[in-house]
């Protein structure tokens, strides 16, 4: 695996793990964004967080 394709990855994670505390709609678009096109459990773990923080903001801005 090259450091690219790793960076991304974590990129990936991290931008998931903050969207689920602030930045929600931001970060979980970048996260899913970076962790395309990556085949590891990383990428698809900072994925997953990233659906997961869209998903929440969208709930929470239809019952304000």
């Amino acid at each position: 695996m090259n450091n690219e394709v790793k960076t991304g990855s974590i990129v990936s994670l991290i931008l998931g793990i903050i969207g689920l505390f602030v930045f929600g709609i931001i970060a979980g678009i970048g996260a899913i964004l970076f962790g395309l096109g990556k085949d590891d459990k990383i990428a698809t773990a900072g994925m997953i967080l990233g659906v997961v923080d869209v998903v929440l903001m969208i709930i929470f801005a239809c019952m304000a």
